[in-house]
């Protein structure tokens, strides 16, 4: 409200009487349109007051969102990190506990082809030999057992089979032996 229309309401208060209607009707418009305007002025403050606080809350909430899903992000990263490590620790405490039992089974085979040396079973002790050797033909990676290589050298020294007869389709019972004659005999 400007001076003149304050001025104007405070004479319609104190002098109504030397103050024309029509300029009385003129002056309660006037000041019925400063009081509508006023308060619409109010209003849109206060609704831009709500909006801006509104979006200052929704802004604070995200960021506050953000900074969480980041920390969960990098906790998640850190769990995962620490999950490989330890698969990748179990990976090779199992890579050489397979190579232990591996080392172990190819003494042992070793060991017993030794034993069928000893019961002149040279063929059976050539075959476990053979099984405890690395081959990598047979994709059977193992640790190499020098013991296996020696029992298996012993094994093909001592094998007194020089042929195998083939042709048979059961078992043969029964066999005879005639050796060649040289000519001239």
């Amino acid at each position: 409200m400007g001076l003149p229309l304050s001025q104007a309401e405070q004479w319609l208060k104190t002098r109504r009487a030397e103050i024309d209607p029509p300029e009385q009707r003129f002056i309660e418009e006037s000041t019925r349109a400063d009081r509508l305007r006023r308060r619409s002025q109010r209003v849109a403050v206060a609704v831009a007051f709500v909006l801006i606080s509104a979006v200052a809350a929704i802004a604070g909430v995200a960021y506050f969102q953000e900074r969480k899903a980041e920390a969960e992000t990098r906790r998640q990263s850190d769990i995962a990190t620490s999950a490989y490590k330890q698969s990748a620790e179990a990976e090779a405490v199992a890579t050489r506990q397979k190579e232990q039992a591996q080392f172990t089974e190819s003494g042992l085979l070793a060991n017993v082809s030794g034993e069928r040396i000893k019961e002149s079973d040279f063929g059976s002790a050539l075959l476990l030999a053979i099984e405890a050797l690395p081959d990598a033909a047979r994709g059977l990676m193992r640790p190499y057992v020098p013991a296996a290589e020696v029992q298996a050298d012993s094994a093909i020294r001592e094998t007194r089979e020089r042929a195998v007869l083939a042709g048979h389709e059961d078992v043969v019972m029964m066999s005879s032996f005639r050796p060649r004659r040289p000519v001239g005999w």
